[in-house]
């Protein structure tokens, strides 16, 4: 494929039940490492970035808690604050709801930098090492061998779409963090990516 743009990201968060005894993201580390196996969350699926965010976690700790895969985030969040599940990752815009109620327990997010929305959770990589990052990211990629001038025109226009208020005011909806990447800086990256998740691996469930 020619990858022209990517233009958005959304982060994950680490999420426990409320009657957990953990307390912040270094409790969470020594709990997974005591506890290991006996230690069970959910995700809405095998090869999700929510999985995958715990089995990038699991790397660079050695644990392995049991994964549990549903059909979607409902019956996830039904689980976890009914104390079924010790903890799960989602996305932000769909964890939002239950951190602001107060029903659940947020104690860290994925992406490298702390998000706008909860400043206080501090990263992953804060803890385990700033090569942790795993987000939802957005970008065009068209048919192998596109000519370079049409990359460059789409990569262009999107520039200028992020731009639009009404198109960032729709991002920021979706809780994205925003960004231009052209297409060999975008390459780049998903060059990156394929040789970091080609080296992860992952059990067969």
């Amino acid at each position: 494929m020619t990858h022209i743009v990517r233009f958005a990201a959304v982060p994950n968060i680490i999420i426990l039940n409320n009657e957990s005894k953990v307390k912040n993201m270094q409790e969470f580390i020594e709990y997974l490492q005591s506890e290991n196996t006996h230690v069970n969350y959910g995700t809405p699926g095998v090869g999700t970035t929510n999985h995958l965010a715990v089995e990038l976690l699991n790397s660079y700790l050695k644990t392995d808690p049991r994964h549990i895969p549903y059909g979607g985030a409902g019956p996830i969040f039904i689980d976890l604050i009914a104390g079924r599940l010790d903890f799960t990752v989602q996305s932000t815009p769909i964890a939002g709801s239950h951190i602001d109620a107060k029903s659940v327990k947020p104690i860290a997010v994925t992406s490298k930098q702390r998000i706008k929305k909860y400043p206080d959770l501090p990263t992953v990589a804060e803890f385990v090492g700033q090569d942790y990052e795993i987000v939802t990211w957005y970008g065009l990629s068209g048919p192998k061998g596109m000519p370079q001038d049409i990359t460059e025109k789409i990569s262009s226009a999107v520039k200028k779409a992020l731009s639009d208020p009404k198109f960032a005011q729709l991002l920021q909806s979706m809780d994205a963090d925003a960004m231009h990447m052209g297409p060999q800086q975008y390459s780049d990256f998903i060059d990156v990516e394929s040789k970091k998740w080609k080296t992860l691996n992952l059990k067969k469930e």
